[in-house]
């Protein structure tokens, strides 16, 4: 934003800002997988009606085979974080100390309007012990909110100053 006038004054107060602003406006967060946590083994390990019983390889799955704990019945990606908008926004200031030198304020804040939302859902669904299948309550609950790089993702604010010669 420029006046045209080069009065000192003028120089200082009302010419030089800048606004600048980014939104991010998302109907639902990242999804995720239902899982179903497995206890020991799944199948008898005794004989039955004259036929050896399955001993399953890798007790960390439903079906033996080690490979992904997901829900097999349910669809992958079926649980959905909430929705996330977010508006973060920076006002600053030139000020031009010399012809080659300038500084600039700026006051930066992400998160403006501080909306809250999910990065994380409590993924288990079902947890089968001998080989019974029970469904767990509470799965798709939200269990985190963080944020890159601070650790949450609550409004917050910063002051800066840049000295560019």
């Amino acid at each position: 934003m420029s006046t045209g006038n080069d009065s000192p004054v003028t120089k200082f107060v009302l010419n030089g800002w800048q606004i600048s602003a980014i939104a991010t406006l998302a109907s639902s967060g990242l999804p995720e997988t239902p899982l179903a946590i497995t206890n020991g083994q799944q199948f008898a390990n005794s004989v039955n009606n004259g036929s050896a019983a399955i001993t399953m390889l890798y007790v960390n799955s439903i079906n033996g085979s080690g490979g992904w704990n997901r829900v097999p019945f349910e669809d992958v990606d079926s649980l959905r974080n909430s929705a996330q908008y977010v508006v973060n926004a920076r006002v600053a200031k030139v000020l031009p100390f010399t012809e080659r030198v300038k500084g600039i304020v700026m006051f930066e804040a992400f998160n403006v309007f501080n909306n809250q939302y999910s990065t994380s859902l409590d993924t288990i669904a079902y947890t089968a012990t001998a080989g019974v299948l029970r469904p767990v309550p509470g799965v798709g609950t939200p269990t985190a909110a963080d944020g890159y790089p601070y650790g949450t993702n609550a409004r917050r604010a910063q002051v800066a100053l840049r000295i560019v010669f």
